[in-house]
């Protein structure tokens, strides 16, 4: 899988000037993995799985404004991405060159870690942390992820990643946490910058909130030892299992 760029000259010639920042943002992202994800399997993915029969439906389904909508459809249009016609409604093409793009884009803007173990010691895992107090949004994310949805492809270290939408000190006092360095880590813990794009989506496993499986590659695709290589290995299998 090559890694995208708006660099290459296809993507000068689409949109000269257009940012991939601008382009993924919370809900562009939310409405792409709906395309993108909704026919796989409910293991992988709990948002919407409707037909998107135009941009208009697409905002209905994803529950955003119809402008939002038409403006995400325009923009990925225009990249050659999506398309739109009567016969076939609105639908996603080149998705291998789309999530290469995303994965850049992904590796440019990586999340920020906050590293932390139990006060107590040893590590209860993450059913007791849910049951000790419930704190917000909050889903496991990255390598434990991957792991869970049974698409773990590196043997990099996969010390659980909580994504959240609370303050991350709040979050330590209340699961009976503290602060520490990355080596004594038991968890890392971030706030999410795409709340609806990661939340939304998110399945449950053995009672615990997972995110989906493309955010799961998302999630490690900055990662600097074989992140990006398992990013693309979990891409190769959302795409063997994708139907447009």
């Amino acid at each position: 899988m090559v890694e995208a760029s708006l660099e290459t000259p296809f993507f000068h010639r689409a949109h000269a000037g257009t940012r991939t920042s601008r382009l993924f943002t919370d809900l562009n992202a939310w409405m792409l993995k709906i395309l993108l994800l909704r026919r796989l399997p409910e293991r992988y993915w709990s948002g919407p799985r409707d037909e998107i029969d135009n941009p208009t439906r697409l905002a209905r389904v994803a529950g955003v404004a119809n402008q939002t909508a038409h403006s995400f459809f325009k923009a990925f249009e225009e990249l050659g991405f999506l398309r739109y016609t009567r016969a076939h409604g609105v639908k996603i093409v080149r998705p291998r060159e789309l999530l290469d793009l995303w994965l850049a884009n992904e590796r440019q803007n990586p999340a920020v870690y906050t590293h932390a173990r139990s006060v107590f010691g040893q590590f209860e895992g993450l059913p007791a942390l849910k049951r000790r107090s419930e704190v917000g949004l909050f889903a496991v994310g990255a390598l434990d992820a991957c792991r869970r949805h049974g698409v773990l492809h590196t043997a990099a270290d996969n010390t659980p990643t909580i994504f959240t939408d609370v303050d991350i000190g709040l979050l330590v006092w209340k699961w009976d946490l503290e602060f520490c360095g990355r080596a004594d880590a038991q968890l890392l813990l971030a706030n999410t910058r795409q709340r609806e794009s990661v939340f939304r989506g998110a399945v449950q496993i053995d009672g615990i909130p997972i995110v989906d499986i493309l955010q799961a590659a998302l999630d490690v695709a900055s990662f600097p030892s074989r992140g990006l290589e398992q990013a693309e290995f979990v891409v190769e299998r959302i795409l063997a299992n994708w139907k447009p």
